[in-house]
This record gives structure tokens, sequence and C-alpha cells, in this order.
């Protein structure tokens, strides 16, 4: 059975009025990847497991406590590790790190300043046009720098219900590779 590694993660926040919101949000993005997916290694063999940056979960403090507490309850069942594929992490554990991340970001800015470890993140806003049959009918850009652009966007995110399915819909995220 499969489980997802959360390698490295951060919460990067907005300025609520950059957004026309009452309240600052936040974007948490972890660098995860399956536990049986590996990368090519040399000489053919299996090289080390493969993962990428996503947005886990985007809205206000609140919003982004709840979906944390809501993906611990993953590590109970073992569908979600810390760190590595052998390691038992105690929802208890997430909570607090989600915790910790969330009052960190309260001193960083995502328009000034998208770093992890030292090295930058980028972080582009994705609004996945769907019919009501489900068919993608395209993709349009936000800007997240542009004020109006990204009130835009999150006005839309709100009618969409967006807080209910999460950050990986609305968000590509790059980030830099690390071990």
């Amino acid at each position: 059975m499969s489980s997802t590694i959360i390698y490295h993660e951060t919460i990067l926040r907005v300025p609520g009025a950059h957004a026309g919101s009452g309240e600052d949000l936040f974007i948490h993005l972890c660098q995860s990847g399956s536990s049986n997916c590996f990368e090519y290694g040399k000489n053919g063999r299996d090289g080390r497991r493969s993962r990428g940056w996503d947005v886990y979960a985007f809205g206000t403090r609140k919003q982004v406590l709840a979906e944390g507490i809501r993906g611990a309850g993953h590590l109970e069942g073992g569908c979600l590790k810390l760190g590595s594929a052998s390691k038992y992490s105690k929802p208890e554990t997430y909570i607090r790190r989600v915790k910790r991340l969330l009052k960190e970001a309260q001193s960083t800015n995502a328009l000034e300043n998208c770093y992890f470890a030292g090295r930058h993140l980028s972080v582009q806003v994705r609004y996945r046009e769907e019919t009501k049959a489900g068919i993608n009918n395209g993709v349009t850009a936000y800007a997240l720098h542009d004020s109006a652009s990204f009130s835009t966007f999150y006005e839309r995110f709100k009618a969409d219900r967006g807080f209910e399915k999460g950050g990986f819909k609305y968000f590509v995220a790059n980030g830099p590779e690390m071990r």
C-alpha cells in the first residue's frame, strides 16, 4: 500500500488588503511524494523517491488550520507520513507543526519573498474552468502580485467554495529540489 510522504513544507502569508479580504490569507505549500514512486537512478537502478511541490491549502488562518487538522487524520491510518516512509507520526505532531508554520508565516509576505531554506519558491494562481459535466474548458491565470487580479481570483475562489476543494485545484507550485 502506498502513502504520501511530506518532506518539506512552509506557509506563505498574503496580506488581506491585497486580496480584498478583511483577514490575511495563507498558502500552505508542501514538497511531497508517493512512497512507491521512484526517480530513474544511475545505471538503471531506482533513485530517490519522487517528489514535487504542491499547494496543500489556501485560505484564512482558521481555514488552513482546519485543513491541517483534517489531514492529520490521515497520519493515524498510515496514508500520510512525515519525512520518511517508515516513520510513524502522531496527528497531534502534525497539528502542532501547522500551527507553528502559521505563526512563522505572520512575519512573511508572499508578495515580497517566496523562499524556503534560502531557495526560491514559485506560486502561480490558476483557475481551472469546468462545466457542470466536469469537462475542462481551459485555465484562467491570475497574478499573485497584482492586487486587482488576485482579488478577482479570491472572489471566484470563495464563490466556488474552494476552501472545501483544496489548494491543488487552484495553484501551481514550483520549488527547490531538496533531499
